[in-house]
């Protein structure tokens, strides 16, 4: 699972690029690395684009990710520090949806389609939500 994290110097954005199959300890791995972020950074709040599009998952990894944003894992969607932006074809987002509405979890994250759009929108937010 080739995985790499690009962190911006001038703006509190975070962009994860994952591939390949994902299971629920990349997911918390993942976490952690935001979470240090923020903690070395002394930071309130990061934009995390994660590019999911290439990636598969099974239901299990799908529950404890939902479990574990519903109990705010550091670093996870469920941290308020923490604005997820996700890449991700709409059939399958809709399966995380559907279990994180199960869980009673009522945020709901902005899906994207391309690094682009999620990267203008992390950049409108952190210029314009001071």
């Amino acid at each position: 699972m080739p995985v790499g994290h690009k962190l911006f110097e001038t703006h509190p954005i975070i962009l994860t690029v994952m591939s390949g199959e994902i299971n629920f300890q990349d997911v918390r791995s993942y976490c952690a690395v935001i979470d240090n972020y923020l903690r070395q950074h002394k930071l309130s709040k990061v934009y995390w684009i994660v590019d999911a599009w290439n990636i598969t998952f099974s239901r299990d990894t799908i529950i404890q990710t939902a479990e574990a944003t519903k109990n705010a894992l550091p670093g996870s969607g469920g941290d308020p520090r923490v604005v997820p932006l996700v890449i991700m074809p709409q059939e399958r987002y809709a399966y995380v949806e559907d279990e994180l509405k199960n869980r009673h979890f009522t945020l709901q994250y902005p899906l994207f389609h391309t690094i682009h759009d999620a990267y203008s929108f992390a950049l409108f937010l952190s210029e314009n939500t001071h």
